[in-house]
């Protein structure tokens, strides 16, 4: 009897990792800033001000993830690139 083989992802569970914590992050991003407003309707400074530190270091993190994935990606698709090439080389008539 033979085994199915599931066929292989065409993306890396690393990859997906980061395009996940990425779209957390800028999801938690938006939020913050939701909740910026409401802090400012309700006159509270130091709720802002922690807010408005919270968003400055998500927005940098946001920045610094999409950089990331973005070597990650290119690398991925380097490699990928390569390996489809292999592989029609290899199943190109001699």
């Amino acid at each position: 009897m033979a085994t199915s083989q599931k066929p292989a992802s065409p993306i890396d569970n690393l990859l997906y990792d980061f395009v996940s914590v990425l779209h957390n992050k800028a999801e938690g991003l938006e939020a913050c800033e939701k909740y910026l407003r409401d802090a400012e309707q309700q006159n509270s400074q130091p709720c802002i001000d922690m807010l408005n530190r919270v968003i400055e270091q998500d927005r940098q993190m946001v920045i610094e993830l999409k950089d990331h994935l973005a070597d990650m990606l290119q690398s991925s698709g380097s490699s990928s690139t390569s390996q489809r090439s292999e592989r029609q080389q290899s199943a190109a008539p001699h």
